[in-house]
């Protein structure tokens, strides 16, 4: 498991010791999606000594906070907004992952890429958010994807929060699992 800790792009477990995993969630932008993903499982899995942060496959949003409505959505649900900076993912940053859990078919594709130039030794599971949905046990490839909120209304993010919502008891699961606890 890996130990690192990059404290301007992670979300630290509270009050479950030291980290013993890390798990980046990849979107495109990541304004939207993966940035709801990192703030639901650092408050919903707390209790897991686990390093939750995001990352986006572009760099287009790079810099920029949460996209309003996304941040809307998670404060209505009582979730942290605050000091999200949207950031491109990197080899690098795959390197010390343990578990990289990306929202469609094409973020898994990237990220398999960009895993190319890492160390086999050094690469994270790649899993896609909704494969941890039990609705979705029999979906495979683009089934699993969640869409994107951005290029829609209000309620977009509101169907996001609630793919997101679901994957979280299996994502739970999984890091247990990993953990051996």
């Amino acid at each position: 498991m890996s130990t690192g800790h990059d404290a301007t792009t992670s979300t630290q477990p509270r009050g479950s010791g030291p980290v013993q995993a890390s798990a980046v969630f990849v979107c495109t932008g990541n304004i939207c999606r993966s940035a709801m993903a990192e703030r639901i499982a650092a408050a919903e899995l707390a209790d897991l000594p686990v390093r939750f942060d995001s990352a986006g496959i572009s760099d287009e949003e790079q810099g920029n906070p949460i996209d309003p409505r996304a941040e809307h959505v998670l404060r209505e649900y009582g979730y942290d907004t605050a000091d999200h900076s949207a950031r491109q993912l990197t080899p690098e940053w795959l390197a010390d992952r343990d578990l990289a859990i990306v929202m469609t078919e094409r973020h898994r594709q990237a990220t398999e890429r960009l895993l190319g130039s890492v160390p086999a030794a050094q690469r994270p599971q790649v899993r896609m958010l909704r494969s941890y949905d039990p609705a979705c046990r029999d979906a495979a490839g683009s089934d699993l994807d969640v869409f994107d909120p951005w290029y829609g209304d209000q309620d977009g993010f509101y169907q996001t929060y609630e793919m997101i919502t679901a994957a979280m008891p299996g994502i739970r699961s999984h890091l247990q699992q990993m953990l051996g606890s």
